[in-house]
This record gives C-alpha cells, sequence and structure tokens, in this order.
C-alpha cells in the first residue's frame, strides 16, 4: 500500500509504494531520504541525474517479457567508462521485485540472491577467469570500481549519493550475475539473464524520459508486443547537443548525451568530460593536428540495415620487427541500437558490433592458429598484440587518451572476425564482419574519389567465388571421383582369360623358331586384349620379349613387345632396387577367328662387376591374355582433366591463405 511522507527538507509530499523500501528521493529538493516506520530522515541533497533515453521511467508501468512491471526506484552510477541506470521494478501479478540494469542500450533483469553466498575474492580473480559462483562456473567479464550519483522514486538499499563500491559482472550462456563489494566488507549479490529489447514494452507517454521530460529520442512504442510496429533503425531527428569547451569555450557537439564519455573540441583540441549533463570538463589538453579520413564526424549512413551517424574516430599505432601499422576505429552511434564501430585498415573495412553474451575462452593466453568453438562455429586465434592510441577525434562512449595501451586478441572464422580487448578491469568482446568498400560507399553515399582501394588480404577478408565458380569445380570434383572409381575399377578387372601358360623356359622362347602358345579363339567383334608378361624368378636379369599374333592361316596379323627386368643391390651401406617383373600391353583383335602367340625372346644378366650382358639361360616366364578389358588409362587422363579446373581454384585459395597469414606465424 502507497503512503505519503513529508520531506524533512522542504516539507513536500514524498510518495512510498512498497513497505519494502529504505530510501527514497524528494521530488522536490532532490533530498536522499531513510524511510522506516518511526521516522524520516534526510541524507542531504543529489546531484541532477543525466537524462536517460529509455523505455523505462519511474512511476510509470511497463511490461518486461509479457509480465506486468512497475518501476519503483532508479539508481545511477559513475564508473570510469561513464554512467550506467539501475532500475527498480515490482510486478503486477506476484508482487515480486526485481532489478533491471541499462547500460546504454543494454538491458540486464537480476533478481538479488541470498544474504551469506560464498563469492570470490575481489582482488584475486581478473577479467577472462572462470570462477565458481552458485553452482555454476562463470566467467569474470568486468572487474570494476563504481560510485552511486543519485537516486529517483525509491529503493530497497541502505544507500546514497557519492557512496563507493566495487564490482564483478559475470556470466555463461544462461545466466548474468553482479557481486557488489562494500567497503564495509558486505556484499549483495544478483543473477539474472540479458533482456533483448523487444522483451520491454514502455508505457511511458511517447517523448518522455526517465526524469519525467520531454526529449527526443521517443521511447519504444507502448502498444502490446504482438501489434507493435516494427522500431525504425533511424537516425532521423537526432540532433546533437552542445556544450561548451572547457578549455576555450566554443562549441562542441555531443550526440548521445547520455552515453557519451568524452568529446574532442574541434577548436582546440581538448579532450572533455562530458558525463555529467550540460557541462564539458577538462581532461587534458593536446595539440593534434585534424587529420582526414573517408568518412567525416556527423555523416550519416545505414549499415546491415541500421542508420547511424558517425560520432568519433581513433587512430591506433602497432609496432614490431617488422615495422610499424596503423588502423582506425570509426565509432558509430544509433538511438535504439547503441554502439558500433567501423574499422579501416589497409583499405579493408570491418563493421562491429559488441556481444551482450561471453566467450568461453581466454584471449589473454591465446596462441598463433589456436581455435575454439563460440556459437557452434570455430574460430582460428589471428593474433594477439598490443598497440597505442595515437590520435582522437570527436565523440567517445569511452575515456581515450592518447598514449594508451590497448591489448586484443583477433581470431578469424571468414568473413567475421571475433574480437577480445582487455585491461585490468574488463574484457570486452566484438563480433566484425568484412564490408567491401563499395558497401562502404553507399551506406554512406561517400564521393568516388573517398572510396578506400584494399592491399593485401585482411584476416577476415572472405574467399570469393561466384555461384558459376562454386559449381564448375563441384562438378569438376564429383567427376574426378566418378572417373577415378572407374580407373580402380579398370585396373582391378581382368577381362575373360582366353590364354595363359606359365614356366615357359628360356629354351623355349630363346629357340631360333620362338615358342608357340596354343590357340584360342576371339569371337565376333573388334576386342581390346590384355597381353601380360610375368618373370617372376628374375634376379638382376631381364627378358625382351616380341610376340607375333598369328591367326589361322599362320599369318601375323600384328606384333607386341614385353620387357621385365629385376635389378637390386647394396651402395655406401643402403640398399636400392630397381625394374618390375611385369609388364602388358593391349592389343585389338576382330573375331570369329582362332589365333596364336609366336614368342621371341631376349635375355641377360647384370653384375656390378661384369656389367649387363646377354645369356642363354634366361628366366622362365609367364603369359596370360585375357578379351574385353577395360583401358584404365583411359579414366586417369578423363580423370586428370576433370580435376584441372577444381585444383586451379584450390591453388586459387591456398595462394589467397598463404597472403592471409604471415608466414612467420606458419607454425602448424
Amino acid at each position: 500500500m502507497a503512503v505519503s511522507v513529508n520531506c524533512p527538507s522542504c516539507g513536500g509530499d514524498v510518495g512510498v509504494t512498497s513497505p519494502a523500501s529504505r530510501v527514497a528521493s524528494c521530488p522536490y529538493c532532490n533530498s536522499t531520504l531513510i524511510v522506516n516506520a518511526d521516522a524520516v530522515r534526510a541524507l542531504g541533497k543529489m546531484a541532477l541525474l543525466a537524462e536517460t533515453p529509455s523505455c523505462l521511467a519511474v512511476g510509470w508501468p511497463a511490461t518486461c517479457q509479457d509480465r506486468e512491471i512497475l518501476v519503483l526506484g532508479r539508481l545511477q552510477y559513475r564508473y570510469d567508462a561513464g554512467l550506467w541506470d539501475e532500475w527498480w521494478v515490482q510486478y503486477a501479478d506476484d508482487g515480486s521485485f526485481a532489478w533491471i540494469s541499462q547500460d546504454e542500450a543494454e538491458y540486464t533483469l537480476e533478481r538479488p540472491l541470498k544474504q551469506g553466498l560464498a563469492v570470490p575474492d575481489f582482488d584475486s580473480v581478473q577479467p577472462g577467469d572462470v570462477v565458481e559462483f552458485g553452482g555454476r562456473k562463470l566467467l569474470v567479464e568486468e572487474k570494476n570500481e563504481a560510485e552511486m550519483v543519485g537516486l529517483q522514486g525509491e529503493i530497497p538499499l541502505d544507500a546514497g549519493p557519492g557512496k563507493p563500491m566495487r564490482y564483478l559482472d559475470l556470466s555463461d550462456k544462461q545466466v548474468h550475475a553482479t557481486i557488489e563489494y562494500f567497503n564495509d566488507g558486505s556484499t549483495l549479490a544478483f543473477q539474472g539473464k540479458r533482456l533483448k529489447r523487444r522483451d520491454l514494452v514502455s508505457q511511458v507517454p511517447e517523448g518522455m524520459t526517465a526524469k519525467g521530460e520531454l526529449a527526443y529520442p521517443p521511447p519504444v512504442e507502448s502498444q502490446p508486443a504482438a501489434k507493435r510496429p516494427k522500431i525504425i533503425k533511424s537516425t532521423e531527428g537526432l540532433k546533437p547537443e552542445t556544450v561548451s569547451c572547457d578549455s576555450c569555450g566554443g562549441t562542441v557537439n555531443v550526440y548521445d548525451a547520455r552515453g557519451a564519455a568524452m568529446v574532442m573540441c574541434g577548436h582546440c583540441g581538448s579532450a572533455l568530460d562530458v558525463t555529467v549533463p550540460g557541462r564539458a570538463r577538462l581532461l587534458y589538453e593536446s595539440n593534434l593536428k585534424k587529420r582526414r579520413f573517408p568518412i567525416e564526424i556527423g555523416a550519416r549512413g545505414k549499415v546491415r540495415g541500421v542508420e547511424y551517424v558517425a560520432t568519433g574516430i581513433v587512430r591506433y599505432r602497432e609496432t614490431d620487427d617488422e615495422g610499424v601499422y596503423e588502423w582506425t576505429s570509426l565509432q558509430l552511434f544509433n538511438p535504439e541500437q547503441g554502439y558500433a564501430f567501423l574499422e579501416l585498415e589497409n583499405g579493408h573495412w570491418l563493421y562491429f558490433t559488441s556481444l551482450s553474451h561471453p566467450v568461453r575462452f581466454d584471449p589473454r593466453r591465446a596462441t598463433p592458429k589456436q581455435s575454439f568453438s563460440f556459437q557452434g562455429q570455430r574460430y582460428k586465434v589471428f593474433e594477439r598484440s598490443a598497440c597505442r592510441v595515437v590520435y582522437v577525434e570527436g565523440e567517445l562512449s569511452w575515456v581515450a587518451r592518447l598514449g594508451d595501451e590497448v591489448r586484443y586478441m583477433d581470431a578469424i572464422r571468414p568473413p567475421q572476425l571475433l574480437s577480445a580487448e582487455w585491461t585490468d578491469k574488463e574484457i570486452e568482446w566484438s563480433l566484425g564482419i568484412y564490408t567491401p568498400p563499395e558497401d562502404v560507399v553507399k551506406a554512406f553515399g561517400l564521393p568516388d574519389e573517398k572510396r578506400t582501394h584494399p592491399r593485401g588480404v585482411a584476416p577476415a577478408q572472405p574467399f570469393l567465388q561466384t555461384r558459376a565458380q562454386r559449381r564448375r569445380k563441384w562438378i569438376g570434383l564429383v567427376a574426378t571421383g566418378i572417373l577415378l572409381l572407374l580407373t580402380a575399377q579398370a585396373w582391378m578387372t581382368g577381362g575373360t582369360v582366353v590364354l595363359q601358360e606359365t614356366g615357359i623356359t628360356s629354351n623355349q622362347y630363346l629357340a631360333e623358331s620362338g615358342y608357340v602358345t596354343q590357340p584360342f579363339e576371339i569371337p565376333e567383334g573388334t576386342h581390346i586384349c590384355k597381353l601380360a608378361v610375368t618373370g617372376s624368378g628374375l634376379n638382376n636379369s631381364w627378358v625382351a620379349l616380341s610376340v607375333a599374333f598369328l591367326d589361322a592361316e599362320e599369318n601375323v596379323v600384328l606384333d607386341a613387345d614385353a620387357t621385365v627386368e629385376r635389378y637390386h643391390g647394396v651402395e655406401g651401406g643402403e640398399s636400392w632396387s630397381e625394374g618390375s617383373r611385369n609388364d602388358y600391353t593391349l592389343v585389338r583383335l576382330t573375331g570369329p577367328n582362332t589365333y596364336r602367340l609366336n614368342v621371341f625372346g631376349d635375355a641377360g644378366v647384370w653384375s656390378r662387376s661384369g656389367g649387363d650382358r646377354q645369356t642363354s639361360n634366361g628366366s622362365p616366364i609367364d603369359i596370360r591374355l585375357a578379351r574385353d578389358v577395360v583401358p584404365a588409362r583411359y579414366f586417369l587422363v578423363a580423370a586428370i582433366i576433370a580435376a584441372a579446373y577444381p585444383a586451379w581454384e584450390i591453388g586459387r585459395k591456398v595462394m589467397f591463405e598463404g597472403r592471409r597469414w604471415p608466414s612467420e606465424d606458419d607454425d602448424d
């Protein structure tokens, strides 16, 4: 039941909806009030909270995953990368409570865990570690410090402006957990899961911010999810706010007044802190000379269906034994989708978006070409290194200082690139996809002279093949496989044996009239026949045969030759051998006819001392003739021809990959 109490500072009525509330804020004088059953006590006044283009607002209902909620209170925290909000909500159906954390355009739903739960030691863990918590193995995504800026509405915690805390963000594929550590040794633990943007449906009047003020952009439409029109991912109507430079007084544009952490003054080059609404506090001075980039600050374009405005530019430099490398990262902003990045290196573009769930892989210990799995796909580590910030321009969602070191790891699965960046406080993952220069030109309407010209092969650049090329390659591979099977079948198929004689002695084939075999029949038609000769007893010797095919009238219709030989020995302590005891030849015979073979031969022996010489005592031989054999060489030649195009395509890809991977990393 809602009650009303009087503010001790101004006397105004302060509504308290939930009996679980312990702290409330006065909407009239911004005082922080301790609320209990006995008395109401003022802690002091709060700073103004930053405007929040959110779908939530204190005192207004909303729908979270199709369940009605009422937003009771809001906490705002500041940390080194900017601000985030915590919304305390109550479910209408069962009266339970939960927290919805909003960091830029990312939302997380969490519920408090029971007190006394064992938590990891804050000082002993680092981002990227896997810790045991709540019966699960969770990845440490962030380790950082923050302080409460202020509150709005009511909350169930004893908290006031300026209260510091340290925290860990943990997660796996199913859950997200937060552990908060306080100076008095107490801890608070929360567990839940990430929300998708469509999970939250606002019932805030159109155009109202979390502070109850009208501002662009309007929050998400207030119709039920099933009837809600598709969100237009557009920057239409987005106009930058202006602040005055704390150094020179010049006017500076800020596109994301809620999420921006810093902006560089375009007049004097000073870096300004813009985390406090309406203020631009000097961070550091620089005398950087403005550089020219293909896409300038304020340019608008549609990338992968989302309209962005370019808000900031960061230039990085890496130096190693091979030389100096530089690349540019362009920050993009969309009021609904948050931030994305376009990275330019050697004329190649990559489009990056942040990952809202962890990658179970430690990038700090990655080695070149190490592979790991993410979302069912295998990625291969391309490099792990460090670079430094050498140029900053425009507005950024984090504080980038000249000389800052960035440690990173890139893993590829072209056209995708999975990138991790880490500090001692946080590890962040983002997923990039290779974007051809012509797509960037079209997206931002760039003139042709600003089109970049790629050099070399980029890490995530895909090997491109047209549909026709892929089809020809696979047709060639399938044809090659079929022809090789036919080749093997032809080798194994011996045909029909029509003549087989074994143990023909040298006295027979060395005779002046030669040796005449038994007759054999060839049926009607033309038949491919295989004449095979074997000299199984050859030992440092050879036999050369000349075979005449005789028809029924003893006419020689064709001649064929065959040679069998075998040599072996030991030289320099190593054994060697050469020659073959088998030989064959193919002939064409027509039928019907009766044939015989007239075999003539020469024989010889070899020795190291005597060399090669003829002999009258050669090795016995075997002769075998088969008809209707299939010549394997025809299929083999066809297979080689069929494999030519696939081999060319495969070779082209091998050369492409060779240009992608530096030779010094080729240690597989």
